[in-house]
């Protein structure tokens, strides 16, 4: 079992990144700031730190910096929205960087590499557990007004299909989620939502082929587009399938549900 300390200000995730460690069998802690990672780091040293460049008190190279002035070989794995600032990270001589929306496979597979020679007490249990371990931090109150906007979500990545699913559930949007092309449609068909947040890179039936269909079946609700890459002809066929909207990965949560008041 690995100490893992996460320093994310976004709540949400960092509550699903430590959920989906801890079913690594490995023991979290969280900061939500630089100054009480720093103080937290000092006084647990961590075996792997997952770090968040933009942190609301103090820049997330600056933790960097301070953590290596206490561990100048720790490791440290660097989660970012923007690719420039993980080059910065990675010219501190951080152990790895990626940018948010990874799928929980790459993470995983990224932490275990950096973690090589520690051993979890317990096997890990599967990714796929990782909605029904999601922490009370974030579970949906009973007691919420009733739901006005529906929606199917359609995304095949875990971890982006639970933080996105968690988000509107907690926002008031009723939300139906499937993992692949051909389900989302069934669930679409069965009852028309207001609204599809559709992943573009899709197992099998893809975005772009969800899309097609719809617009066969006279889909009358909006499709909001999430895809993870920028390639101007791909952004162009989306938009000519008809999408509402298109958002690219990693997902502020923000946007999104500007884009599904739309």
């Amino acid at each position: 079992m690995a100490r893992i300390l996460i320093i994310e200000d976004e709540r949400l995730l960092c509550e699903l990144l430590r959920s989906a460690l801890l079913l690594m069998r490995h023991d979290v802690k969280a900061a939500f700031t630089g100054k009480q990672a720093i103080a937290t780091f000092e006084e647990w040293r961590p075996h792997l730190t997952l770090v968040d460049l933009g942190l609301p008190d103090m820049s997330g190279l600056d933790v960097i910096r301070g953590i290596q002035s206490m561990e100048p070989w720790a490791k440290i794995l660097v989660l970012t929205g923007e690719g420039s600032k993980g080059e910065e990270a990675a010219a501190l001589g951080v152990t790895d960087y990626f940018c948010k929306g990874i799928s929980m496979e790459i993470l995983s597979s990224s932490v275990a590499r950096m973690l090589e020679g520690q051993r979890p007490d317990k096997p890990p249990q599967s990714l796929d557990n990782l909605q029904r371990t999601v922490p009370p931090a974030i579970a949906v109150s009973a007691t919420r007004s009733p739901v006005r906007i529906s929606v199917v979500l359609i995304e095949d990545d875990v971890l982006n299909r639970t933080l996105i699913e968690q988000y509107l559930t907690e926002q008031n949007y009723d939300v139906r989620v499937a993992c692949d092309g051909i389900a989302g449609l069934e669930l679409i068909g069965q009852n028309p939502p207001d609204y599809v947040v559709l992943d573009m890179q899709l197992p099998g039936l893809s975005g772009l082929d969800v899309m097609d269909q719809l617009r066969k079946k006279q889909y009358g609700g909006k499709i909001v587009a999430v895809t993870g890459t920028q390639h101007v002809g791909v952004l162009k066929a989306v938009h000519a399938m008809g999408a509402s909207d298109i958002l690219c990965k990693p997902v502020n949560l923000k946007r999104l549900r500007v884009s599904l008041q739309l």
